[in-house]
């Protein structure tokens, strides 16, 4: 999502979104502790809520679409939690048609490939993830391509999602789990051994482990690398720290990515941009990247053909600052230093982080080169905005969103997985009988606790005194009646006691199901 269209369709419905998603974009962010992870998931969940229509679904398939063709790439592959988005578009099925629509929509007025990943989110229980399987195996062959296990990969445990991956490979679809970024190669090597993984969200920390690192690369699993995110997230300190260059010398297959650009604030090209400054890579060792990224995909075998055959659009086989225009990821002046977020890139080309001048490094023409950019993409998100009808009376590009230089811009994919009880998540309208039924519940509970209340003051009573009147009469020589009614109260209220007993059982019992399934069903650990 753009950081523009955020900002647009926020205020178009009176959505107020926190200062790290407006002033102070893109926000500081760190994992290395839960409550740092915490403040990551719940932006990322406030940033999903404006999408509340179809049309901002098909807008923003579009704009992906579009920022990934000006960003280079042939080819695009979406990954998509559709049960976070249920309860807005009614259903996780009628959510995924909507996608796959979008997205072929989108795909036939860019001309990029797109697919979708449906991933699992790690914090559900896993009988959800077996009901995303299933229906990622539906449309298998309707513009689904893998089936992925997505948050926070410290949640839950890996192997309970067996099943339902066993589901996806059966399905013949790609297995992409997230693993080896928050946790090291140990859960690598559950990913391969549980799930099956072909192709792995990060899996960066695999190098931690010789031995682990072979197997990756041994048995072809693709990793799909995010500096920046790696940086942003706490994973490493710097971008001279992510071990691109010894994943690359072991022979791993590697798919740079951009992770959540509207988070990290670097879109696609930017992760190429920023591994050449770290890891002094050469023009040819980032065409190979590229190449890898297509090999590891499930695009098409013509499409890929096509796009490795194809090097007249290749940017990296371009000369640099072709008229001012071309594509030129140029080095640092000093490729050891780590290039942290904030800090301008010395070069042809000012810093894939957002804070540095848009006039740094500009091409030699009147406007600046980067001034250019910024002011070209602002022209085409009012475009867009218009063309969905959803631009405002008076709207102008925020602060921080079109004026950020290029390489900053807002991100080619949507904020499309998560989950629907994430921490700051916008409420949705409940489902009548849901509300029914609590009503229901809490009715049959307060009965049956009126009822065990009832049954305390009387059956113990009835016991008693039954019990005592039969022993009286059976000791008066007949000067006493009405013995079988004692012994009626008697026998009564010794069934009351017991019902007593069961029902009380009975309340707590049902009470702690209730509880049970509501933690498991409806809400994740956040």
């Amino acid at each position: 999502m753009r950081h523009g269209t955020l900002l647009e369709l926020a205020a178009r419905d009176g959505i107020v979104l926190p200062d790290a998603l407006v002033e102070h974009w893109p926000p500081p962010l760190s994992a290395a502790d839960e409550k740092g992870w915490f403040r990551f998931q719940r932006l990322y969940d406030v940033a999903r809520t404006v999408l509340r229509t179809p049309g901002d679904v098909r807008r923003l398939l579009l704009e992906a679409a579009e920022d990934d063709v000006a960003d280079g790439g042939r080819w695009l592959e979406i990954q998509v939690d559709p049960s976070g988005y249920a309860a807005r578009f009614g259903g996780i099925t009628a959510f995924t048609d909507l996608v796959l629509d979008a997205a072929a929509d989108a795909g036939a007025r860019t001309g990029l490939g797109i697919a979708v990943v449906i991933a699992a989110n790690r914090t559900r229980h896993p009988l959800d993830a077996r009901a995303l399987a299933r229906l990622a195996a539906q449309y298998a062959e309707r513009g689904v391509v893998g089936f992925g296990l997505s948050n926070d990969e410290r949640r839950g445990r890996t192997e309970e999602f067996t099943k339902a991956f066993a589901i996806a490979e059966r399905a013949g679809l790609l297995l992409v789990p997230h693993g080896g970024e928050l946790l090291g190669p140990a859960h690598v090597r559950t990913c391969l051994d549980d799930l099956h993984a072909q192709r792995l969200g990060h899996g960066v920390r695999s190098v931690e482990d010789p031995a682990v690192l072979e197997r990756v690369v041994a048995e072809g699993v693709a990793l799909e690398v995010c500096p920046t995110s790696n940086v942003a997230l706490g994973v490493y300190s710097d971008l001279s720290s992510v071990p691109l260059r010894t994943l690359l010398e072991a022979g791993a297959s590697i798919a740079l990515g951009a992770d959540d650009p509207l988070l990290f604030g670097s879109r696609l090209a930017a992760q190429y941009a920023t591994m050449r400054a770290a890891h002094d890579l050469s023009d040819p060792e980032l065409a190979e990247l590229a190449r890898m990224s297509l090999r590891s995909s499930r695009a098409p075998q013509d499409l890929r053909d096509a796009a490795l055959a194809d090097r007249a659009d290749d940017p990296f086989d371009r000369p640099p600052n072709e008229s001012g225009e071309g594509v030129d990821l140029g080095k640092r002046q000093d490729p050891t230093a780590p290039l942290q977020p904030g800090q301008p890139y010395p070069g042809a080309y000012p810093g894939a982080y957002p804070g540095s001048s848009p006039t740094d490094g500009a091409a030699p023409d009147a406007e600046g080169y980067w001034a250019r950019q910024a002011r070209e993409q602002a022209e085409q998100q009012r475009t867009t905005a218009q063309q969905w009808g959803t631009e405002q009376p008076g709207w102008a590009p925020q602060p921080g969103a079109s004026q950020q230089p290029a390489w900053g811009q807002p991100t080619p994919y949507p904020q499309a997985y998560g989950y629907a009880g994430g921490y700051g998540y916008q409420p949705v309208p409940s489902h009548p009988s849901a509300t029914t039924s609590l009503v229901l519940g809490l009715v049959g509970l307060i009965g049956g606790l009126a009822s065990c209340g009832l049954l305390l003051l009387v059956s113990p009573f009835a016991l008693f005194v039954g019990r005592r009147a039969v022993r009286e009469i059976d000791t008066s020589n007949g000067q006493l009646g009405g013995r079988s009614n004692a012994n009626a109260g008697y026998v009564m209220g010794i069934v009351g006691t017991v019902l007593l007993v069961l029902a009380v059982l009975a309340v707590v019992g049902f009470i702690v199901l209730g509880i049970v399934v509501s933690a498991s069903s409806d809400y994740s650990t956040y």
